[in-house]
């Protein structure tokens, strides 16, 4: 059983949602006026989770897989220079 959070006035029921595409469903929040408070989160079995409020304050969750897998990556370069190393993010589907 989890504790409580000092931030949180009284104990809730928090609803989840599940939905296709966690990403897609979080800008669909903010663009209807709601807030991401939290996320997204791995879980244990690869959904996501995005804790949220609705524009009146309500609070709810999504679950959901996301539309891609993120890869960072590292090229080594031939340089003495550290800020030739190229570092990034690559977004590929998920299979």
């Amino acid at each position: 059983m989890v504790t409580k959070s000092p931030m949180v006035p009284v104990p809730f029921w928090l609803y989840y949602f599940n939905i296709g595409d966690i990403d897609a469903a979080a800008k669909r929040v903010k663009a209807g006026g709601g807030q991401i408070l939290n996320g997204p989160i791995e879980v244990p079995d690869g959904s996501w989770i995005v804790q949220c409020t609705d524009p009146q304050g309500a609070m709810f969750a999504l679950v959901g897989k996301r539309s891609y897998s993120a890869i960072v990556f590292f090229e080594p370069v031939a340089s003495r220079d550290p800020s030739d190393a190229r570092f990034g993010l690559r977004k590929r589907p998920v299979e």
